[in-house]
């Protein structure tokens, strides 16, 4: 006959109290990360909106509607303030915390209460209760980031006077160095937080009065890509011909060096498939990018130098 164990009536209410406990950290933990998840749903499609208005506004101010230029003077005040040399022009100060600062929590206010109105129609009853508070909260942050950022004169962390735009190892969001190339070149790198939007419409890089040197360009590649560049609105392309320019002995002409110092991308697009291929192809292009950096002189300009590119 099997001998039965008696469970003690006080281990049983310590095992029941344990495990309310367990199931109210769950639920803890579990609203914590909808709260989470929900305020960056609405901080995103915030500056989402902000974005594409941003963008059309810059539209705008190309337009040969009079109107819709005015229109756009409400963000252009932004640039007149940090303006594409990356200098603050104090002259605008006031202006732009009277009507660029309003416009972007505007838009970052409509874009996080058309979220929360999208996301309503898939919520049940009971979730959104809280889906609602965490917007509340949620507009709540963005009134006060506008507000400190009015407060500092509009001299946010995205704002600084860079005499050369450093390496950008950023690869998603929006930092100083990825916004400083907007100031620059205003229609590309429209962004103002994550990189989504730019990677969509394809505006986050341009070629625009950029001196090319070009490897490669008698090529099918070299040629194909020569002429794709013609169309991006770059300053100049010049070509370094192997066995005139530069040879498998290292050694390199004094018109390719000159050619190296006024050059601000270096494409190397050539290619031998016969006789020693190691030499002709890897050993030029070491040498060639260490020329690039040991002789390349920056464009004399009131504009932020820019980084070189290989």
């Amino acid at each position: 006959m099997q001998e039965s164990f008696p469970v003690s009536g006080v281990h049983t209410q310590e095992l029941s109290r344990n495990v309310d406990r367990w199931i109210r950290e769950g639920q803890a933990a579990v609203l914590c990360s909808l709260a989470v998840a929900y305020f960056i749903f609405y901080y995103f499609s915030g500056t989402l909106f902000f974005d594409i208005i941003h963008f059309l506004l810059h539209k705008c101010a190309r337009s040969r509607i009079r109107l819709l230029r005015q229109i756009s003077k409400v963000h252009s005040v932004h640039h007149w303030y940090f303006d594409r040399h990356l200098h603050y022009n104090e002259k605008y100060r006031i202006l732009n915390a009277l009507t660029n600062l309003p416009l972007e929590l505007s838009c970052q206010l409509v874009g996080s209460w058309l979220s929360e109105r999208a996301l309503s129609w898939i919520l049940q009853r009971d979730q959104r209760e809280f889906a609602t508070t965490i917007l509340h909260l949620t507009l709540i942050i963005e009134v006060i980031r506008v507000v400190v950022v009015i407060y500092l004169g509009g001299r946010d962390t995205n704002h600084i006077s860079f005499h050369s735009v450093p390496k950008d190892r950023d690869w998603i969001l929006v930092g100083p160095e990825y916004h400083s190339l907007h100031h620059m070149y205003p229609d590309q790198f429209m962004s103002s937080l994550f990189r989504l939007f730019d990677w969509t419409l394809g505006t986050s890089s341009t070629l625009k009065n950029k001196r090319i040197t070009m490897t490669g360009v008698n090529g099918a590649f070299g040629a194909a890509l020569k002429k794709e560049l013609k169309s991006d609105g770059v300053e100049s392309i010049k070509a370094l011909r192997y066995g005139v320019d530069f040879f498998d002995d290292d050694s390199v002409s004094a018109e390719c060096i000159k050619t190296l110092r006024d050059t601000d991308i270096l494409i190397l697009a050539h290619g031998l498939r016969y006789g020693d291929v190691m030499k002709a192809n890897y050993e030029t292009s070491r040498r060639l990018v260490e020329l690039f950096a040991q002789h390349r002189k920056p464009l004399e300009s009131r504009r932020p130098q820019e980084l070189p590119e290989v």
